[in-house]
C-alpha cells in the first residue's frame, strides 16, 4: 500500500466517523437508530479496504519478492564495490609519486623532512611535452634527501597514470616488468634511492631485455626526483641521464644527445655501473665493456634513483645491486 492509498483510507475513516456516530455501552437489543451493527461495521471496513487497495489487488508472488530482493541486493553490493575502488584510487593519488617511503613502510614518515611534497606533473596548458618538462623542472625543486639506506632488495615503480599499461612481478631478486603495446612514454624509477644523500656509494643494475618491439623505446639511466615521469624519458631534463636503445646518450637535456654505441635490442643484457668516487657512469652490453658514457655526474648531496624510460611494448628483468 502506497502513501496515497494510506491517505485515502484515513480520509474515509474520518468521514464515516463524523457521519455515523457509534454508541458504546449499549446492549445487543438496543433500538437506537444511529447504532451500527457488527454486520454494518464489517461492510464499512470491506468498503474502505476495496477503495484503498483496489478491488482487483492481489498479494505479491513470493518468487517476485525474492527477485526484487536479489536485484536491490546486487545494486547495493555494486555501490559498495564502486565506492571501495574509488576510495583506493583516491588514496593512491594522494600518495606522492616521488615519495617511496610512505608507500612501502620500510621507514616511517618521520624520517622525511616535514612539509616535503612531491609532484610529478603540471597542467598541460597546451604546451608541447618538452616545454612542459622544462617548466616542471623550473617550478618543482629536487626532493630533500630521504636520509636512510635502502634495503637490499629494491623494487621499481611506474607513474600512477601508467598503472593500467605496466605490470610488475617479483622472481627472486629480479623485478620483471611488462608493458602493453600502447604504453605512453614515461619514466619508471626505483622505490628507494640507489645512492642516498651523497654517500658516494657505487651503483650497479642489470637489465635483461626479454622483449623489445622495433617501434618501442627504452632508456636505462639514473636521476633525481621529482622528474616529469608521466610524459618524458630519462636524460632529457635536469639531474637525469640515460642511454637509449638507439645508442644515443642524454644527460640533462633532450637537445644534447650524442651517439655512444650502435644500440641495444631484444635479448641483450645491459649493465649500468656508477662509480660513486668519480661520478662516472659506464655500460656493459652482453659482457662487453662499452666504456664511460657520462663523467662527473651527481656530485651533490641529492638522492639518486634508478630510472628506466619506456614507450610501447617491452619486457624486462631487472636486478639491482647496491655496493657500499
Amino acid at each position: 500500500m502506497n502513501n496515497l492509498q494510506l491517505l485515502s483510507t484515513f480520509a474515509n475513516l474520518a468521514i464515516l466517523s463524523s457521519a455515523v456516530p457509534i454508541t458504546h455501552g449499549t446492549s445487543s437489543n438496543s433500538t437506537q437508530p444511529n447504532a451500527i451493527t457488527d454486520d454494518e461495521t464489517f461492510q464499512i471496513t470491506r468498503h474502505i479496504s476495496s477503495t484503498s487497495t483496489g478491488a482487483n489487488s492481489t498479494p505479491m508472488d513470493p518468487k517476485t519478492s525474492y527477485i526484487l530482493i536479489a536485484i536491490f541486493g546486487a545494486i547495493f553490493i555494486g555501490m559498495i564495490i564502486a565506492f571501495c575502488i574509488y576510495y583506493r584510487r583516491y588514496k593512491r593519488n594522494q600518495l606522492s609519486v616521488g615519495d617511496p617511503v610512505q608507500q612501502t613502510g620500510f621507514a616511517g614518515p618521520q624520517q622525511i623532512p616535514t612539509g616535503v611534497a612531491f609532484v610529478n606533473t603540471l597542467p598541460n596548458d597546451g604546451l608541447d611535452d618538452n616545454t612542459r618538462g622544462n617548466q616542471f623542472c623550473q617550478q618543482v625543486p629536487i626532493q630533500p634527501n630521504i636520509l636512510f639506506k635502502a634495503p637490499g632488495f629494491i623494487p621499481w615503480r611506474a607513474p600512477s597514470s601508467h598503472v593500467p599499461f605496466i605490470s610488475f612481478a617479483m622472481e627472486g631478486s629480479l623485478t620483471v616488468i611488462s608493458t602493453a603495446a600502447n604504453t605512453p612514454m614515461c619514466t619508471m624509477f626505483t622505490e628507494f634511492p640507489l645512492q642516498y644523500g651523497g654517500n658516494n656509494g657505487d651503483i650497479i643494475y642489470n637489465v635483461h631485455i626479454k622483449s623489445l618491439d622495433p617501434e618501442s623505446r627504452l632508456a636505462i639511466g639514473l636521476g633525481c626526483l621529482p622528474y616529469p615521469i608521466e610524459y618524458r624519458m630519462p636524460g632529457w631534463h635536469r639531474e637525469s641521464l640515460a642511454l637509449h636503445n638507439d645508442g644515443i646518450k642524454y644527460a640533462n637535456s633532450v637537445s644534447e644527445g650524442e651517439t655512444f654505441m650502435k644500440g641495444f635490442q631484444q635479448n641483450d643484457l645491459i649493465q649500468l655501473r656508477y662509480d660513486g668516487a668519480t661520478g662516472n657512469v659506464s655500460y656493459i652490453q652482453n659482457g662487453v665493456e662499452l666504456g664511460t658514457a657520462f663523467f662527473g655526474q651527481f656530485r651533490h648531496d641529492h638522492d639518486v634513483f634508478g630510472q628506466i624510460g619506456v614507450c610501447g611494448r617491452v619486457e624486462l628483468e631487472i636486478e639491482t645491486i647496491l655496493v657500499d
